[in-house]
């Protein structure tokens, strides 16, 4: 059979017009990094030059999943699974059929192909995740022009393709954090971020928002850049996501696009944790993030422990680690990423929950994991400022109930961090919304004033004040999480009770232990439900009455802990 004749034939009437779930390569004009990505992907295990062609179905254009043709063979690919592969000489058939679907009451056509063939595997189902990107009647068609006649490959079919590359030798530079690159390069990036946030609806909630523009405040990127964002997250049209992130690859060397690839992966699944309706253990079940995942060449092992690292920072501040806690939980986290071959770098890429990467490198640090991170320039002389000083006063410390207080320093600093990144973030918002309010009001003066504008502008300022609204809730929050790192997580009754036996202390006690309960050890602990209300009111009693000073120590009348305390000063 003449392979070129069918495919030129037939080939092109695969892909559906207009439509940028699919796109064609055929030789000798199939782009270099696109023939490689499927000769890998694919396990072909021939010669480039007989590469005829690749339907490529992945969302950012990778050439990993889809369909190719060879000269013998006919490939098929889905994300996430193995290839399978067959002979034109086996094709026997090919048939198209139609199946009706309803879910939630709507009613989808399912287009089916089946091959039939020759040998031990008599049929073969291509994948619905590939028919669903492409024209499926006109590849059962295609695949029929290979069944007749069923003949050894002609002499046309022997040419010698030269595969014309595209890729470019452009210098590229070696980045350590997202923070350093270049303002464009980190808006590709933002706006890459905003086209996962709409893929489904093409809409934006004022959660994403939000998440979006804190990252945006983390990475410092510049006010012209915040604006352009804006502008992106109201257009009509997106940028596509392969473009995007052919942007980004472009800039930097391999090393630190391995790093990027994962970093990105992390922020995306970031966002997908912001959502209550989905669990992101489950990431696989997304299509986009699975598809991202291929076009990155993400393992699924990798993926998950980017999952656990996420789970890892939001557990520091939802339980209220401490830093024997938190130091435990990132040797693990460590240990797996190690495992993996991700480097703790790659987690910290862009930064985390609301700390930019130079900010959780410095914690890491001053806990002892600075050696594993590798950022050029961050860590030196940074964070070891949080432990400086609290040796020499341990034995203080334990007696006069700061022991827990400072125990507490990494989660501190980290609030800290989000504190300032949240202000940031609600300042620019404000902001943003006194002047487009200005703009609107301009616009609705001008009678010729284009009302697509207006209804542009009306979405943006809902953002932006929704955006404010959730910034001020955060906040609030956090400033309050921060003062509960100045309260000790245990409470010594005998020490209490000899601090509030004044009358004018008494009712002091009372107002303590209520916010406290026996652990398993019956040891009187923090109740994990404390409102930042009391939390503020606890801190000021117990700094009040003296609990937290070494002044305190003295009055309460411990004689073992009055001589230990004198015996550090000896």
């Amino acid at each position: 059979m003449n392979i070129s004749k069918i495919l030129s034939e037939h080939v092109s009437d695969v892909i559906i017009t207009n439509d940028a779930s699919s796109k064609l390569y055929e030789a000798p004009k199939i782009p270099n990094k696109k023939l490689n990505n499927a000769i890998k992907a694919m396990q072909i295990d021939e010669a480039p030059e007989d590469m005829r062609a690749i339907i490529d179905t992945t969302l950012f254009q990778t050439g990993k999943t889809g369909i190719a043709f060879t000269n013998k063979h006919v490939y098929f690919h889905e994300v996430l699974t193995n290839p399978d592969y067959f002979a034109y000489s086996d094709i026997l058939d090919a048939t198209y059929t139609e199946e009706l679907k309803t879910t939630k009451g709507k009613q989808k056509i399912i287009p089916h192909v089946q091959l039939s063939l020759a040998g031990e595997q008599s049929k073969y189902q291509v994948p619905e995740t590939i028919l669903s990107c492409i024209n499926a009647k006109a590849l059962a068609k295609l695949l029929r022009a290979f069944a007749t006649p069923n003949t050894e490959t002609g002499a046309d079919d022997k040419e010698d393709y030269q595969t014309q590359g595209t890729d470019s030798k452009a210098e590229r530079i070696t980045i350590y954090s997202l923070e350093d690159l270049p303002a464009q390069t980190k808006l590709a990036y933002a706006e890459l971020l905003c086209n996962f946030a709409m893929r489904d609806d093409h809409q934006i909630d004022s959660s994403e928002y939000r998440s979006i523009i804190s990252f945006a405040v983390r990475i410092n990127l510049g006010h012209e850049e915040q604006i352009q964002l804006n502008s992106y997250l109201i257009g009509e049209q997106l940028i596509n996501s392969a473009e995007l992130l052919d942007q980004l690859q472009s800039q930097i060397n391999e090393a630190t696009n391995d790093i990027l690839s994962k970093s990105l992966m992390k922020d995306l699944l970031s966002i997908v944790n912001q959502k209550a309706s989905q669990s992101i253990d489950d990431w696989q079940a997304d299509g986009y993030l699975a598809q991202l995942a291929e076009s990155l060449d993400l393992s699924v092992e990798e993926v998950d422990v980017l999952v656990t690292s996420i789970h890892h920072d939001q557990l520091i501040l939802d339980q209220r680690l401490n830093d024997t806690q938190i130091k435990k939980q990132t040797k693990d986290l460590a240990a797996k990423a190690a495992a993996v071959g991700i480097p703790l770098t790659a987690l910290y890429f862009s930064g985390t929950v609301g700390v930019s990467a130079a900010g959780i490198t410095s914690g890491l640090a001053s806990l002892g994991f600075g050696g594993l991170l590798g950022f050029s320039g961050m860590v030196s002389g940074i964070g070891i400022i949080i432990l400086a000083g609290t040796a020499t006063y341990k034995g203080v410390e334990f007696f006069t109930g700061r022991k827990d207080v400072e125990n507490n320093k990494q989660r501190e600093a980290l609030l800290q961090q989000i504190i300032r990144n949240t202000q940031k973030t609600l300042n620019y918002l404000i902001e943003n919304v006194n002047e487009v309010s200005q703009q609107l009001i301009s616009a609705t003066r001008v009678e010729q004033t284009n009302s697509i504008k207006i209804q542009k502008l009306t979405k943006l300022l809902a953002l932006l004040s929704k955006g404010a609204q959730k910034a001020t809730t955060d906040l609030d929050h956090f400033q309050s999480e921060s003062i509960l790192t100045q309260v000790p997580e245990h409470i010594e009754v005998s020490r209490l009770a000899q601090l509030t036996k004044q009358p004018t202390t008494q009712k002091y006690y009372d107002i303590v232990l209520a916010n406290y309960e026996k652990d398993e050890n019956g040891r009187l602990t923090l109740k994990p439900t404390i409102s930042s209300d009391d939390a503020a009111m606890l801190h000021a009693i117990l700094d009040k009455i003296g609990y937290l000073t070494i002044k305190g120590v003295a009055k309460s009348g411990l004689s073992g802990a009055a001589s230990n305390v004198k015996h550090i000063f000896d």
